[in-house]
């Protein structure tokens, strides 16, 4: 029988977003768990835009300026709450990411500062962040002129031959790309990513709790998943380590020094999980 977080437990989860947490995760809480609003959950993730439409201090990127790591962590909540094209919010970060394009080198910085390029990050690195920028560049396809989509989709395809088992975040930017281009690219993708993700993904239980590590849920984060079937003998073990590991004051755990920045990713984490465990149905609802 699969493991369940108990009431009990997401009680406890809910009680520290809601005196701990970012106010950001304790509206997705609300929205994932309580039939939130999506406007409140925008009203929050607003607060993180710039007036060039991107986003800064989520977590990913730099905290005083406006970047394309925490413009993807915005469009992956955005996404999770069904966000239209119609929103400003939308409209306003779809801009940012088409003029914060390098051209010339067919790239976007990860942050500002990211200047000059080193090779790597043009290579083999190069899809975090920008395949994942395009995956929401498709997503929202009605606000990109069809020849720049097609254009940095096909410099996507062009990069998805150097993925490889050192792309922990490289190989999950593509997976989002995945899951939003048409199915022949995506087929493409997925049959790149299947020949690495088991050097990829950290399967010792041991290991979990205690290293950084590529967590197996981050490449299946729910049973319709590309990846679900090849993974969820790992995802599942995975999850329910979480569920078995959770701090007595209801957060699930980092797995790494996150020095400064420890309450936002304990808040950033918790609610990730949390939305995972849903997703898997192991929680007692």
């Amino acid at each position: 029988m699969t493991l369940k977080l108990s009431k009990v437990k997401l009680s406890l989860a809910r009680e520290y977003l809601m005196t701990k947490g970012r106010d950001l995760e304790k509206e997705l809480y609300k929205y994932h768990f309580e039939n939130g609003s999506k406007k409140s959950v925008i009203y929050e993730l607003e607060k993180y835009q710039g007036e060039n439409g991107g986003f800064k201090n989520l977590g990913e990127g730099e905290r005083l300026s406006e970047n394309a790591m925490d413009t993807n962590m915005a469009f992956q909540i955005l996404h999770d709450i069904n966000a239209s094209s119609n929103e400003e919010i939308v409209r306003n970060g779809i801009d940012y990411i088409m003029n914060s394009y390098d051209k010339d080198l067919k790239y976007w910085y990860p942050n500002q500062k990211d200047s000059p390029v080193e090779y790597y990050m043009i290579t083999d690195k190069w899809a975090n962040p920008c395949a994942e920028l395009i995956a929401y560049l498709h997503e929202y396809q009605e606000l990109v002129p069809t020849h720049f989509l097609a254009e940095v989709t096909e410099q996507a395809m062009k990069k998805l031959p150097l993925l490889n088992k050192d792309g922990w975040f490289a190989t999950l930017c593509f997976l989002r790309l995945a899951e939003r281009v048409e199915d022949s690219l995506r087929e493409k993708i997925v049959e790149k990513v299947e020949t690495n993700i088991f050097d990829i993904i950290e399967t010792r239980k041991e290991i979990w709790s205690n290293d950084y590590c590529a967590k197996p849920f981050w490449y299946a984060p729910s049973p319709r998943s590309s990846l679900y079937s090849l993974l969820k003998e790992h995802t599942i073990p995975y999850l329910a380590n979480e569920i078995l590991s959770q701090e007595d004051e209801g957060n699930f755990i980092l797995n790494w020094e996150a020095d400064t920045g420890e309450k936002e990713w304990k808040s950033i984490i918790t609610m990730e999980v949390l939305r995972t465990l849903k997703n898997y149905d192991m929680i007692s609802l």
